[in-house]
């Protein structure tokens, strides 16, 4: 574990992305899904939405995170402009 450390935590604004809501039910409902597909051990179904969402041309996805606690949000690199991510703040966080 120590190859991951040091970690930085970064605030970043975000301008201008077109992202797929995966905490909104009606997209789920929409790609014939269920939460607990999205939550699970099994990372197939969660790779597959995100491959199509780049297909077709989502900036990213915003999903529920794996911890339970609140969200995250990945975004697509290759689908947007640099001027569409700019860091704010780092902290870097201690090590265990």
């Amino acid at each position: 574990m120590g190859d991951f450390l040091p970690r930085d935590l970064h605030e970043i604004e975000v301008t201008g992305l077109l992202v797929l809501d995966l905490t909104a039910p009606l997209a789920l409902v929409a790609l014939g899904v269920e939460l607990s597909e999205l939550l699970g051990d099994d990372l197939e179904l969660p790779q597959q939405i995100a491959e199509a969402a780049s297909r077709l041309h989502f900036h990213g996805i915003r999903a529920a995170s794996a911890t339970g606690e609140g969200n995250t949000i990945a975004v697509f690199e290759e689908q947007i402009g640099r001027a569409q991510l700019k860091i704010i703040g780092t902290t870097t966080l201690p090590t265990l």
